[in-house]
Parts: structure tokens; sequence; C-alpha cells
């Protein structure tokens, strides 16, 4: 059972603290985006979407960084790139790196769970957007199916059976 170098181990430390930067950035711009789209703002969504380009090239340096620390660590640790984890590598350095790692692993995770959350609102809100579009296209163009809304409180405020324009030329 090989040890931990202490260089490899705040090699280790660094690559997630830049993973847990990198998270920080695309949590900020899910919350940008849900709030462009309820005020309806293009251009800080086209800011927004210039910057997950940006943050798509930096996840490939981190999965390239990932690919090369974690085959240092499995030919440091002796054993086979697929087997090596943060835990294996925290239980092989010194006790204090050990927890610093420990540390950064447990944020990635609470980090993670937070992205996994803020994805789905997005994207629920994405999929309501899109339906509201759909059925105010539906009312004012006119669909075969009869269309109808509702006021706040439930009941029946329009037919929209017809549409509101005439689309003949």
């Amino acid at each position: 059972m090989n040890r931990l170098s202490r260089e490899l181990a705040e090699e280790v430390i660094a690559f997630l603290d830049r993973q847990s930067d990198h998270l920080q950035v695309l949590l900020a711009l899910l919350d940008g985006l849900r709030e462009s789209l309820i005020r309806r703002d293009l251009p800080a969504m086209q800011e927004m979407q210039a910057q997950l380009g940006q943050e798509g090239q930096r996840r490939a340096e981190l999965d390239r960084s990932r690919q090369a620390l974690q085959e240092t660590l499995a030919e440091s640790l002796g054993c086979a790139g697929e087997a090596v984890c943060l835990s294996l590598a925290g239980s092989r350095a010194d006790a204090d790196l050990r927890e610093k790692i420990e540390v950064r692993r447990q944020a990635l995770r609470g980090q993670v769970a937070r992205l996994r959350q803020q994805h789905l609102a997005t994207e629920l809100l994405v999929r309501e957007c899109a339906r509201m579009n759909r059925r105010l296209l539906e009312a004012v163009m006119g669909t075969g199916e009869k269309t109808e809304t509702y006021d706040a409180r439930g009941r029946r405020a329009w037919s929209a059976g017809t549409g509101l324009m005439n689309l003949k030329l």
C-alpha cells in the first residue's frame, strides 16, 4: 500500500478547489438565467449563453486535468486508473492533508447536489415558459382544437377556438 506524497496530495487539493470554483460559477449562471427568463432580459440571456460556452471550455480543461491527475495518482498509488477515487487518495495521504481532501470532497458533494437542484428548477422554468408560449400562440392563431383560458380563480374566462387573428391572405 503506497502512501500519497505531500506534493501529489496538494495537487489533488488544488484541483478540487478549481472544480469548486467552476461549480460556483455554474450555480451563479443558472441563478442568473432563471432571473433573466423571468424578467425577459434577452441581452442578459445572450451574455450568459456566451459565458456558458466559456464554462464549457473550462469544463473540458478540468476533465483533461482530472484524467491526467487520475493517471498520476494510479501510478503513484500502484493501482488501476479506474480504482482511483478521492476516498482512496485521502486514505493514503497524511492526516492533515486527508482532512483537507475530505472537507473539499464534502463541499463538492453539496455543490453538485445544489447544481442538480438548480438545473431541475431551470429546466422546469424553461419548460413552463415554452408551454405558456405554445398556449399563447394557439390562442392567438387558433388551432383545430378548442383552447380555453381561465382567470386567476380558475373560472373559464374565454374560449379561443377560432383565435384572435385570421391568418388567411
